[in-house]
């Protein structure tokens, strides 16, 4: 599935068209698996109206990086979810910040998460496709994406991944 996923994004397949941004990540905070051994508790407050360009697999980049946080964590877990606004270069961006409390990412390995096949140090299952997918999709949509401690200066206290996309506005 994520090798289609690669080569629909890197041969175009989908076209970019407006995304509602508010309801791609209510529908991933929905669909998120949730262990019944654990609490995951999101911390959310809805945007609606804030439209991005995208194709139809935009969404995963929500759903891998909210899935990745409970997938890559053990126990109780807490998920903050906020969206704001920014300029750069005169045109307005939505921030979209996921911070988790779970186990964080090592230093050393930030620079590397977003390479092809990287993957990080828990048990979870995967091919370490998925932030290379979010990447390419954000990428593709004329955004960013980057990484940081949840905590400014301590990675075991949790991260927190920064989704930039620019704004679509009636009329572009």
């Amino acid at each position: 599935d994520n090798v289609r996923k690669i080569q629909a994004i890197n041969e175009q397949k989908e076209p970019m068209v407006p995304e509602d941004l508010n309801a791609m990540i209510e529908t991933c905070i929905q669909g998120t698996p949730k262990p019944t051994d654990r609490v995951i508790r999101f911390y959310y407050t809805p945007r609606p109206g804030l439209m991005i360009m995208g194709t139809a697999l935009m969404k995963e980049v929500f759903c891998n990086l909210i899935g990745n946080a409970v997938k890559h964590s053990e126990g109780d877990l807490t998920i903050d979810i906020s969206v704001d606004t920014s300029l750069r270069y005169g045109k307005k961006f939505y921030d979209v910040s996921i911070a988790d409390n779970g186990p964080g990412i090592p230093d050393a390995l930030k620079p590397k998460l977003f390479s092809r096949f990287q993957r990080g140090m828990t048990k979870a299952h995967g091919k370490g496709l998925g932030l290379f997918i979010v990447k390419s999709l954000v990428e593709q949509a004329g955004g960013d994406v980057t990484v940081a401690d949840r905590v400014p200066g301590e990675p075991s206290k949790g991260v927190k991944f920064i989704v930039s996309l620019p704004a679509w506005e009636a009329g572009q």
